[in-house]
Order: C-alpha cells, then sequence, then structure tokens
C-alpha cells in the first residue's frame, strides 16, 4: 500500500505546491475545490485503472492520502483476487 500512498501523495502535492502527510485533511486544509476533486478522480482511475462513480456522496473517501489509499487498494485486491474485470466504483453514502 506504501506505492499506492507515494503516488498520491506525489500527485496530491505536485498538484497544489504543498508538502502535504498521509493523515492531512485536505478538506480542512481548504484545498479542495471541484476542479481538485476532478483531477484527482481522474487520476486514480488513469493510474490505478478504476472508474469512480459517484464521488459527491462519499467526500470522505478523497479527504486524506490514507483514505484515498485505502479506496484503491480495496477495489485492486477485490479484482486481483477474483479475477474480475475492473469493476465501476459507485461509493456509498
Amino acid at each position: 500500500m506504501e506505492q499506492i500512498r507515494t503516488k498520491i501523495r506525489q500527485f496530491i502535492s505536485n498538484s497544489l505546491s504543498y508538502d502535504l502527510h498521509d493523515d492531512e485533511d485536505l478538506l480542512a486544509l481548504g484545498f479542495v475545490k471541484s476542479l481538485f476533486i476532478l483531477q484527482l478522480v481522474l487520476f486514480i482511475e488513469r493510474e490505478f485503472d478504476l472508474k469512480i462513480e459517484n464521488v459527491h456522496r462519499n467526500i470522505d473517501s478523497f479527504r486524506t492520502v490514507n483514505s484515498i489509499a485505502e479506496l484503491v487498494e480495496c477495489n485492486s485486491d477485490l479484482v486481483l483476487e477474483v479475477g474480475l474485470p475492473r469493476p465501476r466504483l459507485a461509493l456509498a453514502r
């Protein structure tokens, strides 16, 4: 999971020009705007070969590097273990 965190942290840090720690809340820091969330979702989808839907329903999954990495890892493990095509992620409320 550390590789996932590193990629996410680098993307966010480069995008925001801020040295982000894995447990820092992006919303509380005031960095999260609609355009940035869109860029972040696109990055995750491309980098980790996932499809994310309904982001607005559970923004908490995008608060920290740790929560984003957990989202990616949980869905990547499911796909790798079962050998199914990549799922479309519909985040629960």
